[in-house]
């Protein structure tokens, strides 16, 4: 077996098939593909995430790992990860598993639809997010692992294929792009797009009605760093639309993206059907066309998604919140995909006591196209704290620690983001508990993120050295909600 990845840092598991790459590549194609993922996987390593290749179908590629037999179903994959896990370091996840090919390379799952709508079922990536055996969409709900995956195949099309954006990856990362951002909504949903693009900009969401396909114009798509859109999308139509009333006019096509500039760009959309890749082409997807003129990541619904009615977020409307939060944090896209969903399943169980089948479906039909570890700064993302909480907060709670303290004056303490994170057999309970009554009032819970500040310090007591801890739990207002200290 290889040996063990370091456990201080983050890991991450790059993932195709050498046999599902053949079905789209000539010739030597395969091989460049392949060694585009070794250069890859040596620039993780360089920039701190220990990173390891994974070719289930090359026993000469993934030696000493889980051999899998072609063609590779979901089900074989999802453990073969686990035991690799095993393995490596006793079961603890992979932070980043990067699926590298569409569906008909790595096969995506397909899940049943928790909610009572006209989706039989849907593609998911959600599944090889969670170590628990997948036996429906309720095991993959509280994920472990950030996901992302890279979907083109090695068909030349308008943009680029998968080998050309390996190629720019392998060569010095995804280039970041920088020119601000842009929103577009559906009219209809002007307040609730409005609190989420608020996170990013102070007004400028363009509205439909009264864009349409003729009035969008040819240079918002790019250069931008993140693009937010909050509108109708369709299963079979390959456009997306605004809506006022009764009026839903088209606003985005594909042939839009293709005559844009979004290379670099962060796509958020809240669109039903805003990330369904399968059986499509960049010609007949707005998401593939993104990702072929080389978005940086995408991240998007397979499936119907829903939101709120007002300006109180929920579905679709919180998720992005809490994923548009977490990225401008500085987080990598995968861990803010992931904590995002955990943070959302978090909120609606404060207000309802239960996750009902829309909640349950936004959890596992958002999925993220691109690599995991980059983020919206560039290079492998990290926590981001010291943009989440400001040092005037830090400050405060370093002169508290000094002055209940003394020895620890001076000490620069941890940072760390405290979460009772929900485990799978904990949220397979609440399902089955009888709904508790709904919480009243607004704002969003989630909101008050707590942090703690750990300082650390070895003093002499008597004839040795013993180690003194003091843990300070705060929210990002500053306030103190617990002091603790090791005894």
């Amino acid at each position: 077996m290889p040996s063990a990845l370091d456990l201080a840092g983050k890991t991450s598991l790059v993932v195709t098939s050498a046999r599902g790459l053949a079905g789209t590549f000539e010739g030597q194609g395969v091989e460049d593909v392949l060694s585009r993922l070794r250069d890859i996987v040596r620039l993780r390593r360089e920039g701190g995430v220990r990173a390891l290749l994974y070719v289930p179908d090359r026993k000469d590629t993934s030696a000493g790992l889980p051999h899998l037999e072609a063609p590779i179903t979901a089900r074989a994959l999802q453990a073969a990860i686990g035991e690799i896990e095993k393995s490596l370091h006793g079961g603890r996840p992979f932070t980043y598993v990067f699926l590298v090919g569409n569906s008909r390379v790595l096969p995506s799952w397909r899940l049943d639809n928790p909610a009572a709508d006209s989706d039989q079922d849907f593609p998911s990536d959600a599944p090889y997010a969670v170590s628990n055996e997948v036996d429906g969409s309720d095991a993959c709900l509280v994920p472990e692992r950030g996901v992302g995956r890279l979907p083109l195949d090695g068909e030349k099309h308008a943009g680029r294929n998968l080998l050309s954006c390996l190629e720019d990856l392998a060569a010095s990362g995804a280039a970041k792009a920088t020119g601000g951002s842009f929103g577009l909504a559906a009219a209809v949903w002007r307040a609730q797009a409005a609190k989420v693009y608020g996170l990013v900009q102070d007004g400028g969401l363009k509205l439909s009605p009264p864009l349409d396909l003729e009035s969008f114009g040819g240079d918002w798509l790019g250069p931008r760093s993140i693009l937010y859109f909050n509108v109708h999308g369709s299963k079979d139509e390959r456009y997306w639309y605004g809506q006022m009333g009764l009026v839903y006019p088209r606003v985005l096509s594909p042939e839009i993206v293709a005559r844009s500039n979004p290379a670099g760009s962060l796509v958020l959309s809240e669109a039903c059907y805003g990330g369904l890749i399968e059986d499509k082409r960049p010609e007949t997807s707005i998401a593939l066309q993104f990702m072929s003129r080389g978005v940086d990541a995408l991240v998007g619904a397979s499936a119907i998604a829903y939101g709120s009615p007002d300006e109180r977020l929920s579905e679709a409307d919180l998720l992005a919140y809490l994923f548009l939060k977490r990225i401008l944090a500085g987080e990598a896209y995968g861990d803010a995909l992931r904590e995002s969903k955990i943070d959302f399943a978090a909120e609606m169980l404060r207000r309802q006591g239960y996750l009902d089948g829309d909640d349950r479906k936004t959890l596992v039909e958002f999925n993220l196209f691109g690599d995991p570890v980059l983020s919206l700064t560039g290079g492998a993302g990290g926590r981001g704290l010291g943009q989440m909480i400001s040092d005037e907060i830090v400050d405060c709670v370093k002169r508290i620690a000094a002055s209940r303290f003394p020895e620890m004056d001076g000490v620069e303490p941890e940072l760390a983001e405290e979460k009772t994170a929900l485990d799978g057999g904990l949220a397979q309970k609440v399902l089955k508990q009888r709904p508790a009554p709904a919480q009243k009032g607004g704002g969003l819970v989630i909101e008050r993120r707590v942090f703690v500040a750990s300082f650390k310090r070895h003093v002499v007591a008597g004839d040795r050295s013993v180690e003194r801890i003091v843990r300070i739990t705060f929210d990002e207002r500053g306030e103190i909600l617990k002091i603790v200290t090791s005894k």
